[in-house]
């Protein structure tokens, strides 16, 4: 797509046309004045009757000209909408006036982010509603923009609204800045705007999941949180300029290569679920609206298509994170989440790589039953005897745990009938140890397996069924008492 370039336009007449052509592009139903001379302000007006779009060539392209427009027009309005005035009844409704111009703001925006650290709360609210409308025709600088209000924190604000007090501060900021960011994904062109783009909204998504734990009810369900736009700007889509692909490789192996070195943080995450997640996904969800007309439409992307070719070369880098000895388990426990979400059909050859991967560094529990997603259904459900053959195989390297093999018969939903039986069974043997030791062993070997003392509960009826034994066994009684 060539560059568009607004400053080619020499005539008033020319833009304003164009400007206009562009309006009911948008909204069929707007109404296009196109008068000369006086308008009072009003060039188009949307098919609701709520925003005004007004069209001004300015032969310099100056920014500080067209600022000076629209504050000269701001005036105007505030006297149009007085009642009395004769121009009243053309602005009753109206709740936005949009100004058109064919200004380069490159060198406004860099005033902009340079005032960010005097701007209030509220102006820095204000701002971010604007970009929302401007993104799109200038996402690198926008995302420039957005990453300096992120990073610079607001000091707390309190104003008085129609519904009383209202307080406002950097979460406010924060929840403001993915959805306008978005608009910018969809205008990017080049490689270096998607980059910009694209690599800020990460970093909102890795900010919103620490705010979550500051709110009361975590973040808000709205379709406007980062990381789910970090998937929409993915799966693409007609609304957008260009694709992401690349874009994303490169943001994606970045990701993994610093989860070799250290343990993920709760950002990082959620990145993984946001970013790695869907470009390893071989099929692919798009959504947008038109008018009144909202599309779904879900697709698998092709082999040889650019989109696979990020996809084998981020999954190529995730299985190296999980063969590589130094990095750390909580690392490739999250990692092995990921790959078992990466289906693409090649069953039989994923199991094989698994149990390679697995076998050669000798794993242990932990990424074992992390690991074990990735075979679960085919041991279950597949009906393809070579693949079905491979997760028992992979099964049997998890249940040869001594642990597994001792809980996993206690726990498991597969054989759900047989589950109080055993527990009756297990809570005999219990009771008939000779000394309390061997009961306090069996809960330290339970929390070992389930790793958290938190989800003793799921054992809770051997605990149920051993109390029956309390008055007639000295080992229970006397595990009880010690543990009271």
């Amino acid at each position: 797509m060539a560059e568009r370039k607004w400053g080619t336009i020499t005539s008033g007449v020319t833009f304003e046309s164009l400007a206009t052509t562009i309006v009911f592009f948008e909204d069929p139903k707007a109404s296009l004045f196109g008068r000369r001379g006086k308008d009072g302000g009003q060039d188009a007006r949307s098919g609701d009757g709520t925003r005004v779009f007004q069209a001004k060539h300015h032969v310099t392209g100056s920014a500080a000209a067209a600022i000076r427009d629209a504050k000269s027009e701001a005036e105007k309005i505030e006297k149009y909408r007085q009642p009395g005035h004769s121009r009243h009844e053309q602005w009753q409704g109206v709740t936005h006036w949009r100004l058109v111009t064919n200004a380069a703001f490159s060198g406004f925006y860099a005033a902009l982010e340079a005032s960010v650290p005097t701007m209030t709360a509220s102006q820095r609210l204000a701002l971010a509603d604007v970009l929302e409308a401007v993104a799109p025709f200038h996402p690198r600088e926008a995302a420039s923009l957005v990453g300096a209000l992120r990073r610079q924190q607001a000091p707390d604000e309190t104003i008085e609204g129609v519904f009383g007090a209202k307080h406002l501060g950097q979460n406010e900021i924060l929840l403001s800045l993915a959805w306008p960011l978005f608009g910018g994904a969809m205008g990017a062109e080049s490689q270096e705007d998607r980059e910009a783009v694209l690599r800020e909204l990460c970093a909102l998504t890795e900010a919103e999941t620490e705010l979550a734990l500051q709110l009361p009810r975590g973040l808000p369900n709205d379709g406007k949180r980062a990381g789910a736009l970090v998937t929409r700007v993915l799966e693409g889509g007609p609304q957008f300029w260009s694709e992401y692909d690349d874009t994303a490789k490169v943001l994606c192996i970045e990701l993994v290569v610093a989860l070799m070195k250290q343990q993920p943080k709760r950002g990082q995450i959620a990145l993984l679920k946001a970013l790695v997640e869907p470009i390893l996904s071989v099929e692919r969800r798009q959504s947008w609206n038109d008018d009144r007309t909202v599309t779904w439409r879900t697709f698998e992307i092709a082999p040889g298509s650019s989109a696979w070719s990020a996809r084998e070369t981020v999954l190529t880098q995730v299985k190296q994170a999980l063969v590589v000895e130094a990095t750390p388990a909580e690392s490739r426990a999250q990692l092995w989440h990921v790959f078992a979400r990466a289906r693409d059909g090649s069953a039989l050859e994923r199991l094989k790589w698994t149990y390679a991967a697995l076998t050669k560094r000798q794993a242990n529990l932990n990424e074992l039953t992390e690991a074990r997603e990735v075979w679960d259904w085919h041991r279950r459900f597949d009906t393809n005897p070579q693949v079905k053959a491979a997760a028992d195989q992979l099964e049997n390297l998890y249940t040869t745990n001594d642990l597994a093999n001792e809980f996993e018969p206690l726990l498991s939903h597969d054989h759900w009938r047989e589950r109080d039986t055993r527990a009756l069974a297990k809570a005999a043997t219990l009771a008939s140890a000779g000394q309390p030791e061997e009961i306090a062993g069996f809960v330290e070997r339970a929390v070992s397996f389930l790793g958290d003392e938190n989800k003793l509960y799921l054992l809770g009826s051997i605990a149920w069924s051993m109390g029956e034994y309390a008055e007639s066994h000295d080992a229970v009684r006397q595990f009880v008492s010690a543990s009271l």
